[in-house]
């Protein structure tokens, strides 16, 4: 007495009506009684729809309910529990009676490629398209078929076929020779006379008398990997996602507006260890647009690197580069940021004396031109890099400075100079280096009878060479989970065997590529990767080639139901077809119905399964179940 409207309910349906029914066998009660629904959803989790209440004092009652149908969930089986006294508060003769499951399925009103597979190699000419419609009962109607060596599907090669069927299994002929080492791009749909087609695509990749097995080896086809902090642009490169570093910098007159070395200090992404400055002037802190690790200063002879002061003995000032307010330490300052190659960041603080009178400003600064030429002074240097307000330093103030040399257009730079003695200042600045490692990691590959080999192919963009990538084999079980089987396969082992997995423990595989760069972090260039294997059978129902049965029969009268399954696939089933079918009365009482097994279903052959059932104890409505190869009785691809 649960019932479903509509009863086919295709993933276009915005929501379904469910209707629960419920009788009281027993003695009336004026109490109340509450009625649960649970749905679980094609991903298996489940939740609590809805909770009533009812006062139940007759003796049927029903409650219809309004489902919602989410295309990107719902897609499959749902399973509906209907709990009458859910929560067990009322004594019962039988406890065994009030919860019932109805299978739902949600099917979608299109069609799907299924062989060749995903990403599969093709080793012959003659290639045949086979989609299956999502309506194994669909009446009949036109569907389409585009293949291309583009997933743009534009280009000169472009084939464009058409198909009439119902239901079922649908061939298409490409009738084009498929050019060697190629990879084709091929999509389906039913015609649509609103608007552009839902298409449904895949790829094979053709090489000529090659082994089969799974192949990643084209742009778009690597899209579909999952990648982590690598990416494939637009120029099809491969490229290390980047990383947001901070710099926060703190700054103030000493012995005014700050007294303690924390105060004066350049955070490096929450890391406060460059701390504190040595003498007044200016202090430069240099960081790598990479690594982001600082400069480290040091003592050459009687003065620090690139004549800077020598570090004092503040561990924390070890990364500092200061130089004095001073005529000639202002011009060794201005050759210090010449010297610093492009794109570093630079972050720049000043020191000014308590004693005002030593103090030179920007007025001073840019007269040192008169000694070295125009152009040749700190103030320049400063001005060309962003410090566009330089001239507002003409009085006892502290700045902070930060930019990336010649990179503006990527980070602009940014500064903020105190009001005077008593302004404790603060900038915060964001840098974007590159990563130096991601992981990309393929589809599911399989499944297969066997394993044999394991290729992949790819190139540095530097010369020389400094990446150092490596691919783990991760073994996929029938139920999910997955384990590392082979970890650590270097650029010395591009071919490598992989026989040795036990299919029938991990019939499918995946591959994970650790890519790394810790030198130029430039990404290494994957081009394919490639496992060559020996593929199980595929088998899809077809009742477009094969189906007979009757909508109503007389208690008692013979009914025969038939129905086909074919063999779409190049490979043979290795045993007999087993066959699970029930039918489940209006009682919901499930008959098993026993059916011998079927032959051994060799490549492109289908069977016609008749069955003949008893209709002596069968009255209203009545649903057959059946189910080639349940369980994976012998493995297959993907049973439809």
């Amino acid at each position: 007495m649960v019932s479903v409207d509509p009863k086919f309910i295709p993933i276009s349906e915005t929501d379904f009506k469910l209707t629960a029914a419920f009788v009281n066998l027993g003695r009336s009660l004026d109490r109340n009684i509450v009625v649960e629904l649970k749905r679980t959803y094609p991903n298996n989790v489940t939740e609590i729809i809805q909770r009533d209440t009812l006062n139940f004092r007759t003796y049927r009652d029903s409650i219809v309910y309004t489902l919602p149908v989410v295309a990107t969930r719902d897609q499959g089986l749902n399973k509906i529990t209907v709990s009458v006294d859910a929560d067990n508060d009322v004594d019962e003769l039988f406890e065994t009676n009030n919860v019932i499951t109805k299978d739902i399925y949600i099917i979608e009103d299109d069609i799907r490629p299924v062989q060749p597979y995903p990403y599969s190699i093709v080793n012959k000419q003659d290639v045949k398209l086979i989609a299956s419609t999502a309506n194994p009962f669909a009446d009949a109607r036109t569907y389409l078929m585009e293949m291309d060596t583009t997933a743009s599907f534009n280009s000169p090669l472009k084939v464009q076929r058409s198909q009439s069927a119902k239901g079922g299994i649908v061939e298409f002929q490409p009738g084009l020779s498929l050019t060697d080492s190629t990879v084709y791009y091929w999509r389906v749909a039913p015609v649509s006379t609103v608007g552009e087609p839902l298409w449904n695509q895949t790829s094979f990749q053709f090489i000529q008398n090659g082994s089969e097995g799974f192949s990643q080896a084209h742009y778009n086809q690597h899209l579909n990997s999952e990648a982590h902090h690598v990416r494939l642009t637009e120029e099809r490169e491969w490229r290390f996602d980047s990383v947001v570093n901070n710099l926060f910098v703190k700054n103030g007159v000493w012995g005014y507006a700050i007294s303690q070395a924390g105060e004066l200090v350049v955070n490096v992404n929450d890391s406060s260890y460059i701390r504190n400055t040595c003498s007044y002037g200016f202090v430069f802190n240099v960081f790598d647009e990479k690594t982001f690790q600082p400069w480290v200063n040091q003592a050459v002879g009687s003065t620090g690197l690139f004549g800077s002061l020598i570090p004092c003995a503040h561990t924390s000032a070890v990364w500092n580069f200061e130089y004095p307010n001073t005529i000639d330490g202002r011009n060794k300052a201005m050759q210090f940021l010449r010297a610093i190659p492009d794109g570093k960041f630079v972050v720049l603080r000043t020191q000014v004396h308590a004693q005002v009178a030593n103090n030179e400003y920007a007025p001073q600064w840019k007269l040192d031109e008169n000694v070295y030429g125009v152009g040749n002074s700190l103030y320049t240097e400063l001005k060309n890099n962003g410090l566009i307000d330089i001239d507002s330093i003409d009085k006892p103030r502290v700045m902070n400075f930060v930019y990336q040399k010649n990179r503006a257009n990527e980070h602009p730079p940014k500064f903020v100079i105190s009001d005077g003695l008593y302004d404790a200042i603060n900038l915060s600045f964001d840098c974007v280096t590159p990563s130096a490692i991601g992981t990309i990691e393929s589809p599911i590959i399989g499944p297969a009878s066997s394993w044999s080999q394991l290729h992949w192919r790819g190139s540095d963009m530097k010369n020389p060479a400094t990446d150092e990538p490596n691919l783990n084999v991760i073994g996929v079980r029938a139920d999910g989970t997955e384990e590392e089987l082979i970890t650590g396969i270097t650029l010395q082992d591009q071919d490598f065997d992989i026989s040795s997995i036990d299919a029938n423990e991990f019939p499918h595989l995946r591959l994970k590529m650790f890519n790394v760069d810790s030198i130029d972090y430039s990404a290494y260039q994957l081009r394919y990767w490639m496992v060559t294997y020996n593929p199980v059978p595929e088998g899809a129902i077809a009742p477009n080639i094969y189906f007979t049965t009757r909508d109503t029969v007389e208690v008692g009268e013979p009914f025969n139901f038939g129905i086909g399954f074919k063999n779409i696939s190049e490979h043979k089933f290795v045993d007999s077809i087993k066959v699970q079918m029930t039918i489940t009365g209006s009682d919901n009482v499930v008959q098993e119905i026993t059916i011998p097994l079927q032959k051994d279903l060799a490549p492109n052959d289908t069977i016609k399964l008749d069955v003949p059932v008893d209709t002596r104890n069968l009255t209203g409505r009545n649903t057959i179940f059946v189910n080639f190869n349940p369980n994976m009785h012998q493995k297959e691809g993907a049973p439809l």
